[in-house]
């Protein structure tokens, strides 16, 4: 499972427009790519630390922890 963090849809926008495509919208607004060995789900933070922090310990905390986490980010 693959968590892929950016603070703005800006700069993961090609990634988002596949995703839209392709993957299932969930019932919580949040985009996941699932087959049968990989989940790939995009998290938007908000700018800043603080809004990075913040919204990264709700996801932790609130749903099954990724193997992976990826900062996208253009900062």
């Amino acid at each position: 499972d693959v968590l892929l963090v950016a603070a703005t849809p800006f700069e993961i926008a090609p990634l988002t427009r596949w995703l839209e495509q392709s993957a299932a919208l969930q019932d919580d607004g949040r985009y996941v790519l699932t087959d049968s060995e990989t989940t790939v789900e995009c998290l938007l933070t908000g700018v800043g630390p603080a809004a990075a922090a913040w919204a990264m310990g709700r996801r932790l905390a609130t749903a099954p922890r990724p193997d992976w986490c990826l900062q996208a980010g253009i900062a």
